[in-house]
């Protein structure tokens, strides 16, 4: 069956799905709009990510832990690397910030998925 964590992040899926729907399908939205929706989609997964590495905490013995640790360091420089390229197209242009949060909601994403493994 579905372990606890499985059914948590289909949850999330489904709310990260229906804001990506409106992202693409929703012609009558603005610019601002959509960097505001993006922001949102970024910012679910995100949360989950935090709410994940602090139940790893209680989980997972030190030394696993420390290697976790150095690992997401790791990640998060990437990450930041790579969400400011793909927002460096349209460098201070309007749509910046959706390129950016797209991305950093993409590998976010990931990255929740990969961390959940440890709580399975």
């Amino acid at each position: 069956g579905n372990s606890e964590i499985d059914v948590e992040l289909a949850g999330i899926k489904a709310q990260s799905d229906e804001i990506d729907d409106k992202l693409t399908n929703d012609s009558s939205l603005t610019q601002g709009d959509m960097n505001q929706l993006s922001a949102q989609m970024y910012k679910l997964w995100d949360d989950e990510l935090n709410s994940i590495w602090g139940r790893l905490k209680d989980k997972l013995d030190d030394d696993t832990m420390s290697k976790l640790t150095e690992d997401e360091r790791n990640w998060i420089a990437d990450k930041e690397a790579k969400v400011k390229a793909a927002g460096a197209d349209a460098e201070g242009g309007s749509l910046q910030p959706l390129l950016e949060n797209s991305e950093a909601a993409e590998l976010t994403q990931a990255r929740v998925y990969y961390l959940a493994q440890y709580l399975r």
